[in-house]
């Protein structure tokens, strides 16, 4: 039996040391304990039902401040001379990554302060004509298209830009 199985087992304990201990356990493993809960609506103990919703909400947000603070960190673009070069500034500051570049050796206008994620991405894609495509990519990597200037198709583009504009 793995360890993650075994604290899961001892949130119904019957002592309440050995339950808030498991409990500790489980949290302190994050997201790496998740597949070890029951799904939600698993009939359980209400005690471990308790205690398995607190341990989801906490893992959930502490991975959203990890993710927050990944995101918050301000990129500097240094000599970035090109397109290629601006978008791997950007990820190696903010370990995103980028897809579906079309012309990575478009000369862009390097910013010399750091910048806010959002606003570097803004930066450089707005020099090159570009925009986020929002229907594709993976976990951690952002798609990119060919921006639009007019239609609705564009007004959406800069709408949802404006949506998740806050964080990656």
């Amino acid at each position: 039996m793995s360890r993650e199985s075994n604290n899961f087992q001892e949130l119904d304990a019957s002592q309440l040391a050995h339950r808030n201990a498991a409990e500790q356990a489980l949290h302190e493993l994050g997201e790496e304990a998740l597949p070890f809960l029951p799904a939600a609506g698993t009939t359980l103990p209400p005690e471990v039902t308790k205690r398995v919703e607190r341990l989801r909400v906490r893992i959930a947000k502490n991975s959203a401040t990890k993710v927050a603070s990944k995101k918050l960190k301000e990129i500097l673009l240094g000599n970035a001379a090109t397109l290629g070069e601006a978008l791997e500034a950007i990820s190696r500051d903010s370990g995103i990554e980028f897809s579906d570049v079309p012309n990575a050796e478009q000369k862009i206008d390097p910013f010399g302060s750091p910048l806010p994620f959002w606003h570097a991405v803004d930066y450089v894609l707005d020099q090159a004509d570009l925009d986020i495509d929002f229907y594709s990519g993976e976990a951690g990597t952002i798609s990119l298209c060919p921006a639009l200037k007019t239609g609705p198709i564009a007004s959406i583009q800069r709408l949802m830009r404006g949506f998740i504009g806050w964080s990656p």
